[in-house]
């Protein structure tokens, strides 16, 4: 990988992990919390992981990942791609929390935890339809999960129709698992972090990358922030994704996120100092 695709959103992880490896935070445990070893720059979630690119650069970078990748065939190659580079060795794991997560494939958590499944609001189940030109844009499509209250059981009777602003080359999953990274973090990080108002001293959650093909807003509130506040955000914005695919406002992703207390920035920015 030479950094050519998305090379910008790859230097703006780079600016991150500098950022977090200048910065420590003294704790109880020691002087802070990161020393120049492999993980301790803290935490990144990648929502969105396709085949990889930006979780592999996370991981190389000294970051621990947690990636969620809903199609099949991607995910199986985001998978490879973390056994070759060594990334799914178990990583220091004394107090942590080994409850099985949904979609986790490892009870103890690894350098990079692959999590097969879409991220969103609440749990659910959709389906994903792929670009025709494009094999890294599917658009998920949530079922309509209704409860039979008399018998007692699941109708999947139909999906939300969204219009899409492109053509479709096919349907990649028809029951892709719609979960919510909230309950994959508590399953994987310091039970301490799960309980606390604020992270464990020792775990620093660094950088949170949400590229969901129009769901951002609905992954981003399935994060709860305010349970895991992640210290940088990069998002991405595509109005008409937004509008058809999820059913959401551009201005209501902007603003749910400034009501969080962080600070919006595009592209040119990033050029600037990160404090």
């Amino acid at each position: 990988m030479n950094g050519m695709y998305e090379a910008e959103e790859l230097q703006f992880t780079k600016l991150v992990v500098d950022a977090c490896n200048t910065t420590t935070t003294p704790t109880e445990h020691g002087n802070g919390v990161n020393d120049g070893n492999p993980g301790n720059s803290g935490w990144a979630v990648d929502i969105g992981a396709y085949i990889g690119f930006h979780t592999l650069h996370m991981a190389a970078s000294g970051m621990n990942v947690i990636a969620f990748e809903p199609a099949l065939d991607t995910a199986s190659l985001l998978r490879q791609s973390v056994r070759a580079n060594g990334f799914d060795k178990p990583i220091a794991s004394e107090g942590w929390n080994h409850a099985e997560a949904s979609g986790v494939k490892h009870r103890s958590p690894r350098r990079v935890n692959v999590v097969r499944a879409a991220a969103g609001e609440r749990k659910g189940h959709g389906r994903l339809v792929r670009h025709p030109d494009s094999a890294g844009i599917t658009i998920l499509q949530i079922h309509d999960d209704r409860r039979d209250n008399e018998g007692g059981g699941s109708n999947r009777s139909s999906t939300k129709q969204t219009p899409l602003p492109f053509g479709v080359k096919d349907v990649v999953g028809d029951d892709i698992a719609i979960v919510r990274p909230e309950d994959i973090l508590a399953g994987i990080l310091p039970e301490t972090t799960a309980r606390a108002s604020h992270p464990h001293p020792r775990v620093s959650l660094s950088l949170l990358k949400v590229d969901a093909e129009g769901h951002e807003l609905h992954a981003l509130r399935g994060t709860n922030l305010r349970r895991f506040p992640f210290r940088f955000l990069t998002f991405e914005v595509f109005p008409e994704l937004l509008w058809s695919a999820g059913g959401t406002d551009p201005l209501d992703l902007l603003d749910y996120v400034a009501s969080l207390g962080y600070r919006c920035a595009t592209k040119p920015s990033w050029l600037l100092p990160l404090v």
